[in-house]
């Protein structure tokens, strides 16, 4: 079963605050995975610790590693508990929409989508959709590694 928990507004803005209570949410309804195809620049102490706990309920958090072509860090992806996504334009160059180059997983959005602009959010919910579609068994029992081969099979 998929949810969508609404955290952004109709601008596609949105609080910690908000986040954070999206990520509450998520651990009271015993969600398996949560997509984040945003971020915030800034590193949140209370941000981080939710993500912790979610973590520690055994949810998978998948999260863009940004569009920020400035090379500035994206929160909650370089979370450590957090498996970052980051774009290729094609299959072997990184796209310039990567805040870093520190993403887990680069994955190429060629082909998928017509109109594609090669973004990290889109990236992360078609990373988000191999995980679930490409994994029958429990993906509670996966480390961080383990979870990244799973994403990368197309």
């Amino acid at each position: 079963m998929i949810y969508d928990a609404k955290v952004l507004n109709s601008d596609g803005l949105g609080t910690v605050k908000d986040t954070i209570a999206g990520i509450d949410w998520a651990i009271k309804n015993k969600v398996n995975v949560i997509n984040m195809s945003y971020g915030f620049t800034h590193d949140y102490e209370s941000l981080h610790n939710k993500i912790k706990e979610a973590n520690s309920k055994g949810i998978i958090v998948l999260a863009a590693n940004g569009n920020d072509i400035f090379g500035q860090k994206e929160y909650p992806a370089s979370y450590h508990e957090v498996i970052s996504i980051g774009v290729l334009k094609n299959k072997y160059n990184k796209s310039i929409y990567n805040s870093n180059d520190n993403a887990d997983l680069y994955i190429s959005l060629s082909n998928k989508s017509k109109g594609s602009v090669n973004n990290t959010s889109e990236a992360t919910a078609l990373a988000t959709n191999r995980l679930i579609k490409n994994h029958n068994g429990d993906l509670h029992n996966l480390d961080k590694k383990e979870l990244i081969s799973v994403l990368k099979k197309e």
